[in-house]
């Protein structure tokens, strides 16, 4: 069930709409009621905040399409982005039709720019310009649109005519500063304009807050937030944020953000403007979902069928993956590997909606993948089956290209799954990587899922000569005389002897080389403590 809330300045909140589905952008309209964009009914909503009435602008509820005209008679396709102009024009980044459209005053809904299918390319005329899941549009101040184009990982403006360019961004995916030409962006989602002209995008792949200024020097800075998501208060260089998507400039100049992936709305303040209050790490921990409460909102089954069959584990949560070259960082392991037959089909653990405008990613590679709110599905051909037939479930929409190849799937924001739903086949993997949590707070999926007959009475291993101490330096304390390591420089103390202890000192470095296994699975599995 979708909401809006308002939220006063001193923080206090109300509900002033619900029942609506997957609700994206709100914009205030000239008359003072609320415009919002509702995502998963495939509608333009005007809300009357004193009464809470709500009523459709534009598009047939629940009913996908693109049609232009008037008011219901027109179609839309889960649009997320809406600006509203001082005429009272309605602007919309219609996602899924990848167009940018308008309603006027009198209800009719236009097509300004983009084409039948997701692409890229700049044009004089609209029906010629292509857009990839645009998500936010905002009204430049010479009234002009500016449109975060989030599958293109690109900025554009749009003129009223149509004509569409790229301002910033290369195409490619990632948080990268530079000028406009140089810079990259990872899934910029909403768009906000300041009075001087200053533009403020979310970057939700990236987890950031970036500012672009396109005036005389030209430049794409990151203003808060990193590559990887998280949660912390504090100054922006340490500031932490989890898939950022609405932003917004209020009255008094705070930066406002809708920091999706931590629940929560932020505030970006100059000093001595403090309003709100700066999270400590209890009331960081008070927001993370427990996997203990995690469990006890699903229902006992695997991610296949039958779906009370005992299946193995062949890898757990927080394994390190691979071997580690010097100067790189680890690569823990973030799910839980259930192996299964080649193009088995893998089913949703639990009911969840998808709220990512791209929730499929990687299409056609090892590591394709889907991803809710709280469950992740990883080694999969998502909606189709092993042949690449796509399944006969609409929410499921493939593109393929010239040859058949399928090259992309597209989920809508807004799509709703029951547990037991099928979201696609396995593929050469043979095995799902089932990830459960919110992005960046994962946590054992072990601990968080219900599933039937899971048994472990098997004691963890320590391998022989299975636990090393170093100092700081990487120097071994108590190396085996026997060890032929040459990576490893010897320490003076004397060597290591089964029952006698050794002498350490300063800062102590431990490594365990050592597995778990737990019980009906074959003796080859060796799973991470």
């Amino acid at each position: 069930m979708g909401r809006v809330w308002q939220i006063a300045p001193g923080g206090t909140t109300k509900v002033v709409a619900e029942n609506l589905n997957a609700p994206s952008a709100i914009a205030l309209a000239t008359d003072g009621t609320l415009v919002v964009a509702d995502t998963g009914s495939h509608t333009i909503k005007r809300i009357e905040l004193q009464s809470g009435r709500v009523t459709i602008i534009a598009g047939t509820e629940n009913r996908a399409g693109f049609t232009d005209g008037s008011g219901m008679a027109a179609l839309l396709n889960a649009p997320v982005g809406m600006a509203v102009s001082p005429d009272g024009t309605i602007f919309i980044a219609d996602t899924y039709n990848d167009r940018i459209r308008a309603i006027d005053a009198q209800g009719m809904v236009r097509t300004i720019a983009g084409g039948d299918e997701p692409g890229y390319r700049d044009a004089a005329k609209g029906a010629e310009a292509r857009f990839d899941t645009p998500c936010g549009v905002a009204i430049d101040l010479d009234g002009t649109l500016l449109v975060a184009d989030t599958g293109n990982h690109r900025l554009r403006r749009v003129q009223m005519d149509g004509a569409t360019t790229t301002i910033a961004g290369t195409g490619a995916q990632g948080v990268l500063d530079g000028t406009p030409q140089t810079a990259s962006f990872n899934e910029p989602t909403g768009i906000a304009i300041e009075s001087d002209g200053t533009v403020y995008v979310t970057d939700a792949g990236g987890s950031a807050v970036r500012v672009c200024y396109l005036g005389f020097w030209p430049e794409v800075s990151t203003l808060a937030g990193y590559a990887n998501a998280g949660l912390a208060d504090g100054t922006l260089d340490r500031a932490r944020l989890s898939r950022p998507s609405g932003v917004a400039v209020s009255s008094d100049g705070k930066l406002l953000i809708a920091d999706s992936g931590n629940r929560l709305v932020r505030a970006v303040l100059r000093e001595g403007n403090a309003q709100g209050a700066e999270l400590t790490r209890e009331n960081i921990e008070a927001l993370r979902l427990k996997a203990s409460d995690f469990r006890a909102q699903a229902e006992p089954r695997w991610p296949y069928d039958p779906p009370e069959k005992t299946r193995e584990v062949a890898a757990t949560f927080g394994e390190i993956r691979g071997e580690i070259n010097e100067g790189e960082d680890a690569w823990f392991h973030n799910g839980l590997d259930v192996p299964g037959a080649y193009g088995e089909t893998a089913r949703i653990v639990r009911s969840e909606k998808i709220l990512r405008p791209l929730g499929v990613e990687g299409v056609g590679g090892a590591r394709e993948r889907i991803r809710f709110p709280t469950l992740g599905y990883v080694h999969l051909r998502v909606g189709r089956d092993q042949d690449d037939g796509v399944f006969d479930d609409d929410r499921f929409i493939l593109r393929r290209d010239d040859n058949g190849k399928v090259i992309g799937v597209r989920v809508r924001r807004g799509a709703q799954f029951k547990a037991g739903e099928a979201v696609g086949t396995l593929n050469n993997q043979n095995h799902v990587h089932l990830i459960a949590g919110r992005t960046g707070s994962e946590f054992n999926a072990l601990a968080a899922l219900e599933l039937p007959g899971v048994k472990d009475t098997v004691a963890p291993i320590i391998e022989k000569d299975g636990v090393r101490l170093f100092d700081r330096d990487g120097k071994e304390f108590g190396a085996p005389l026997s060890s032929k390591n040459s990576r490893q420089e010897k320490s003076a103390d004397e060597p290591m002897v089964v029952g006698k202890p050794i002498t350490v000192r300063g800062d102590v470095r431990i490594t365990v080389r050592a597995y778990d296994q737990m019980d009906g699975n074959a003796a080859r599995r060796r799973l991470g403590l």
